[in-house]
């Protein structure tokens, strides 16, 4: 079960610090509060200054590998690191003994779920898990034309939920037939990213292998071959076409993946580009799949924590250890996640190893037991379902997980 560590509502509890004036405080601001009525905003423009606050605490953590921290990004679009840092001490006032945690990479527009494991944090002197935790420190750094501007709500430890596992695949190349056989076998599910344009032409499944893999479970869904920033075609028309393109061959893909980019990237918010095509690609859509952020799902409130789903890409920045820990710390934190890839052969940017994958498949199948492998609609109605269930009673005993920074 989940145990809240710290709320963040009171300001007044914690000792402010650090070279900029201003740059933290308390708020009610609804789209950014869920565990109480308050929260703590962090706001730092166009500034190499820094703003930190800390408290004293007396926390075990001894034997409990799970921190999660939930972050609401009041920002519409990516492309800013969160800069936000995370100190743990075990003595009064940060002295002596601490870690750090920096959470350096992009982070979504909307709800974020942080996860770090203990082997994460860099240590100092002698800390230790095993003793007590005695001061936390949160700390935002900025940088020069950088925006900050986010809500910390609330900091927890322990395993939340089931865990999800999509393994997602795009393009439609032919091999993915025979890696759509290999899983299925397994009791895996895929989910296909499609170009309808291109079933049935050379290199590509043709439409009785998509006919077929539907019909054993796996989800078909949209692609196209257009890039987020439109450099290379409007992705509204496109997407439009390959979901008709689909259509005609009898398949509804009610889930799309854009090459590169997020769901909701570059809306508005003063994005330095306002694309209305991706907007309206989008809105066809209940979900949408970024290739370097993650999954976003189109539901409000606290949904937008499964926006944050990380996707774990299947190429050369990926062995197949990495694969197997990254399912692994599903099954640690109870998380969603999911893999994707392209095609197979030699490891590179867009290549897996064939024998790699059919191993992962090996190693998931001995999990049955421990993590449920769902394709991205299985995955919407699950979560579809939880939000009905916050909607009817207004509150849940422990926050909904989606997303994997570790």
């Amino acid at each position: 079960m989940a145990t809240l560590l710290e709320d963040f509502d009171v300001l007044s509890e914690w000792t402010l610090g650090g070279t900029a004036s201003s740059g933290i405080a308390e708020t009610t601001d609804t789209t950014g509060v869920y565990q109480s009525t308050k929260s703590l905003r962090f706001t730092l423009d166009n500034t190499t200054q820094d703003k930190y606050i800390t408290k004293q605490v007396n926390w075990n953590l001894n034997g409990d590998d799970t921190l999660v921290m939930l972050v609401y990004n009041h920002r519409k679009y990516g492309g800013n690191a969160i800069g936000l840092q995370l100190y743990l001490a075990n003595s009064t006032n940060m002295t002596g003994d601490t870690c750090l945690h920096t959470w350096s990479g992009d982070f979504a527009p909307g709800w974020n779920v942080f996860y770090f494991k203990q082997a994460g944090f860099t240590k100092y002197n002698s800390f230790t898990f095993a003793s007590a935790i005695q001061s936390i420190r949160l700390k935002i750094y900025g940088g020069s034309g950088i925006l900050r501007d986010f809500t910390v709500d609330s900091l927890w430890k322990g395993v939340h939920g089931r865990p999800k596992l999509v393994m997602g695949f795009d393009d439609g190349f032919s091999d993915h037939y025979t890696a759509h056989q290999y899983a299925v076998a397994k009791g895996i599910p895929m989910t296909h990213y499609l170009e309808g344009s291109v079933i049935d032409t050379a290199s590509y499944l043709t439409s009785a292998q998509v006919a077929e893999m539907a019909s054993k479970g796996d989800a078909i869904c949209c692609h196209d071959g257009a890039q987020w920033d439109g450099s290379d075609g409007d992705s509204g028309q496109m997407m439009s076409a390959e979901k008709a393109a689909l259509k005609a061959l009898g398949h509804v893909a009610m889930h799309a993946s854009f090459p590169q980019g997020r769901y909701g990237q570059y809306d508005s918010d003063g994005a330095d580009i306002n694309k209305s095509h991706l907007v309206n690609a989008r809105a066809r859509f209940l979900s949408c799949r970024g290739t370097n952020t993650g999954v976003n799902l189109a539901i409000s409130e606290i949904a937008n924590w499964h926006g944050g789903l990380r996707a774990q890409p299947l190429n050369n920045t990926c062995t197949l250890q990495n694969a197997k820990d990254y399912v692994d710390d599903l099954i640690r934190i109870g998380a969603c996640g999911a893999f994707y890839g392209h095609r197979f052969g030699t490891a590179d940017l867009t290549h897996w190893p064939q024998d790699d994958f059919e191993a992962l498949c090996d190693y998931i199948a001995t999990l049955n037991t421990d993590i449920d492998c769902v394709t991205i609609s299985e995955l919407y109605r699950t979560i579809s379902g939880e939000i009905d269930a916050f909607r009817t009673s207004g509150s849940l005993t422990r926050p909904l997980i989606g997303s994997v920074i570790a």
